[in-house]
């Protein structure tokens, strides 16, 4: 049935957090986190969700949902997510970021 069908996808699904860059704009002051997310699995994925420390993040550069290809044919299966987010030295921060069929990476960082 449909859901064998889309658990059998999701065990296809594999993402990973490869860096965590703590950035602060010169300019401006702002913080932000650039989070570098890799599909490593079998088939193309939707980025629905990042956390921090548990709570969803809204403002996302790109935008969610965003689709990661598989690396076949040339895609590009690495993208940089660009999150503004008021860290603070020395605080350890986990980050999760969710796929549409549940699949998840999870990465701790400190500055």
């Amino acid at each position: 049935g449909l859901w064998y069908l889309s658990q059998e996808e999701a065990s296809k699904e594999r993402i990973a957090i490869e860096m965590v860059a703590f950035e602060v704009d010169a300019a401006t002051g702002n913080k932000s986190l650039k989070v570098f997310v890799r599909n490593i699995g079998e088939i193309n994925v939707e980025i629905a969700a990042i956390y921090i420390n548990g709570s969803p993040q809204t403002s996302i550069t790109p935008k969610l949902p965003y689709q990661l290809y598989t690396s076949a044919k040339g895609a590009v299966n690495v993208q940089e997510f660009k999150i503004a987010f008021q860290w603070n030295e020395n605080e350890t921060y986990i980050i999760k970021v969710v796929t549409s069929r549940g699949a998840e990476a999870i990465y701790e960082a400190k500055r």
